[in-house]
């Protein structure tokens, strides 16, 4: 059982924002780990960079109205840095898929494997044939003909009833798809970096191109746990 354990919050460390309200094209603002000041005229944009930060926040997708007015490819990117602690975690949650992963490539092994034939499976004795006797006729001889042989056939063994499917929810991964998500995390935890964007009117937060919502329950919920929410609320 994958287990998460309490860390730290990552530390943003810069918004890239294309097409976004105010903003025509792109434009990055680096965030400093104390004081980011953001210095300008007014109605030049800083309270939109300020929006765009709240679009971090888990269920807060970018509407329509949020695009620039002059374009239709509106995308954030939030690029957090992690400290040592949360790329431990990391790195232990991606450990621990990789042992999931060997138990599931012995498992899908001995699936393969033929399994032993069974001598009393489906044995059947074919009938023998009726041996009649040679019959010699003689003048006053009574004709002699030797009896059929009894023949016995074992029925074959009743096939079991195939189990019902499991259901869509409680299939196990394959070793494929945990050794996907062992370098999901991996890659991660090499780079110290993660980097959440939402791509679109209405997009989900994704990591690495995967949505968040597609992602596994317990790697959810640690980028969630680690990520900061509820900013500027």
């Amino acid at each position: 059982m994958l287990s998460i354990r309490s860390v730290r919050l990552m530390h943003l460390t810069k918004l890239k924002v294309r097409n976004y309200l105010s903003v025509n094209g792109e434009c990055e603002l680096p965030i400093d780990g104390r004081v980011t000041i953001l210095l300008g005229a007014n109605d030049h944009g800083k309270s939109n960079l300020l929006r765009a930060l709240e679009h971090l926040n888990f269920g807060n997708a970018i509407k329509e109205d949020d695009q620039n007015w002059d374009s239709t490819d509106c995308r954030l990117d939030f690029l957090f840095h992690l400290n040592e602690a949360e790329t431990q975690r990391i790195t232990a949650m991606s450990d621990e898929y990789l042992q999931l992963m060997a138990q599931a490539e012995q498992s899908e092994h001995r699936a393969q494997q033929p399994e032993p034939e069974d001598d009393d499976d489906e044995t059947r004795v074919e009938p023998q044939e009726a041996t009649t006797a040679a019959t010699t006729r003689s003048p006053g001889a009574a004709t002699a003909t030797a009896p059929a042989v009894s023949t016995a056939t074992v029925s074959p063994k009743p096939t079991p009833a195939p189990l019902p499917a499991a259901e869509e929810d409680e299939r196990e991964p394959t070793a494929q798809e945990l050794f996907e998500e062992t370098e999901f995390l991996a890659k991660i935890a090499r780079s110290s970096t993660l980097t959440l964007t939402r791509d679109g009117v209405g997009a989900s937060l994704s990591v690495d191109g995967r949505s968040m919502d597609e992602l596994p329950e317990v790697i959810y919920d640690l980028l969630q746990e680690i990520t900061p929410r509820n900013l500027l609320k």
